[in-house]
Order: structure tokens, then sequence, then C-alpha cells
């Protein structure tokens, strides 16, 4: 250590970005994932009571 107790930063590093990335990219798959759901109405989505079967004529 330094007399004077200071250190220096370290650099940002290829893992470091990685983990800032990936980070971000799970944020945004989220964010997708959500907005795709919201198509199919309010939560829960399993819940089928008011889904009905059409038929389609050959």
């Amino acid at each position: 250590m330094n007399a004077t107790g200071a250190t220096q930063k370290q650099k940002l590093n290829v893992y470091t970005v990685m983990l800032i990335a990936s980070g971000i990219f799970l944020i945004f798959g989220s964010v997708c994932l959500y907005m795709a759901l919201s198509q199919f109405g309010d939560y829960p989505y399993w819940k089928t009571n008011q889904a009905t079967i059409q038929l389609r004529a050959n």
C-alpha cells in the first residue's frame, strides 16, 4: 500500500463491459417480454375463462 493511502482506480476491462452489457440486455428483454404479454390481456395470462372457440369454414 502507498504511504499516503491513496490507490488508483482500476481501468474498465472487457469483463466489466460484458457484465454491464448483459444487464442492459436483460432489462431490454424483460421490457420486450412484458410488452408481448400485455397484448394477451391482463394478468394472469393463463386464465382463459373468457376464451371462445372459433371454427373456420373450409
